[in-house]
Order: C-alpha cells, then structure tokens, then sequence
C-alpha cells in the first residue's frame, strides 16, 4: 500500500467533516433529545457506510494508492472538494439557526457527494459502495427524525 499526497489531503477532508458534527454532539444535541429513534439496522448500516468512507477515503485498500495522473482532474478534484466543504460550513450554521429539513438533508447529501466524488475520481469502487450506503442510510434517519418533530 502506497501514500502520497491525496491520502494526506483525505485526511484533512475528513477532519473538517467531523468538526462541525462534533461541536454540535458536544454542545447541542444532548439537550435535544430526539423524539422518535430511527430503527437499529438504519443507523447500524449509516455508521458501516460512514466509518467504510472515512477509512477508504485515506487507506487505499484494495486500490493500492490513490494516483491523480492529470493536472487538470487534481485541480478540479480539490476545487470541487473545497467548495463543497465551504457549502457544508455554510448549511450547518443555517442549521444551528433554525433546524429545518431542508439544511438537514443538505448535511446528509453534501459528505456522500463528498465521498462518491473521491471515489470516482480515485477509482475506489468500495468507497462509491460505502458512500452508496451511508447517504441512503444518513437521509432515512435524517427524514426519520425531522418529519417527526
């Protein structure tokens, strides 16, 4: 298994995912607790498909190493990566506003394009799988909780 470059920018793609997640467990959702718990086996395959992403998106497994061999696709690649991450800072402080369905699903959608769009361009097939899974499964418990309230 080889490294380089994209397994470390991986990296920093996934940890500005989770910083906003984690500020939001730590300051606000012990106090809002949720009135219908989504069913077991959807939040069992949202966290397989979520943890498959973050590992693939930085260990190239089965895949050996991530290779970006055109200049323009490593340009497109992290330009769509950055604004897409900019998109999510942006709909998760609309979220902390006011908690609408709308930012909800946008937080749900925004990281699966995340991990599918890594996983096309690197020629992942397992994380377009995992990335497959977790959305499907993020949007259910997403519309499970909010249509709920």
């Amino acid at each position: 298994m080889a490294f380089n470059w994209i397994n470390g920018f991986n990296s920093i793609v996934i940890i500005l995912l989770m910083i906003p997640n984690i500020h939001y467990a730590k300051n606000y959702q012990m106090s809002n607790k949720l009135t219908k718990v989504p069913p077991k086996w959807i939040t069992i395959l949202e966290q397989i498909g979520r943890y498959g992403c973050m590992i693939l998106m930085v260990l190239p497994i089965f895949v050996w190493e991530f290779r970006l061999y055109d200049r323009g696709t490593i340009i497109l690649y992290v330009t769509y990566e950055l604004c897409l991450l900019l998109v999510y800072y942006y709909f998760w402080s609309s979220y902390l506003k006011q908690k609408q369905l709308k930012s909800a699903i946008t937080l749900a959608i925004i990281p699966t394009l995340i991990f599918l769009l890594s996983g096309m361009v690197l020629g992942h097939t397992l994380l377009i799988i995992a990335a497959s899974i977790s959305g499907f499964a993020h949007i259910l418990i997403t519309l499970n909780t909010h249509l709920n309230d």
